[in-house]
C-alpha cells in the first residue's frame, strides 16, 4: 500500500508526506516550521463537512485530506495572520485570474 512512503509501516504516509511539505518549504523559506511565540500564523482550516474527511479522525485526516479529498476540502487560508482564503476561495480571486490572463495573452502575443 501507500505506507511504504512513510519509514514506519504503522506511521500515517499522509502526515509523513505532510510534515515533509510543511518543513521543506519553511527551509526554502529560511523560517521556523509550525507553531511558533511570535512567528508567522499560517494555517489552513479542513471542511470537516467534506465527504472525504467523514468520521476520520487523528492522522487518518491528513491521509484523507492528502490522499482522498480533492477539491472543497480546503475551508480556510491564513498567510501572516491574515486571511487568503475562506470558504475555499481565495480572496484575491478575480484580481490573480486577471492578472494572469494578462500575462498570459503576453506571452502568447
Amino acid at each position: 500500500g501507500r505506507n511504504v512512503l512513510a519509514p514506519d509501516a504503522a506511521r500515517s504516509s499522509g502526515r509523513f508526506l505532510f510534515e515533509g511539505a510543511l518543513h521543506g518549504g519553511a527551509q526554502a523559506l529560511g523560517v521556523a516550521a509550525g507553531l511558533q511565540v511570535g512567528a508567522s500564523a499560517d494555517l489552513v482550516e479542513l471542511d470537516a463537512a467534506h465527504p472525504a474527511l467523514q468520521a476520520r479522525q487523528d492522522d487518518a485526516w491528513l491521509d484523507s485530506w492528502v490522499f482522498a479529498a480533492r477539491n472543497g476540502a480546503l475551508r480556510s487560508v491564513w498567510r501572516h495572520g491574515r486571511q487568503c482564503v475562506a470558504e475555499g476561495r481565495h480572496l484575491q480571486r478575480e484580481a490573480i485570474t486577471s492578472a494572469f490572463a494578462a500575462a498570459l495573452r503576453g506571452v502568447l502575443a
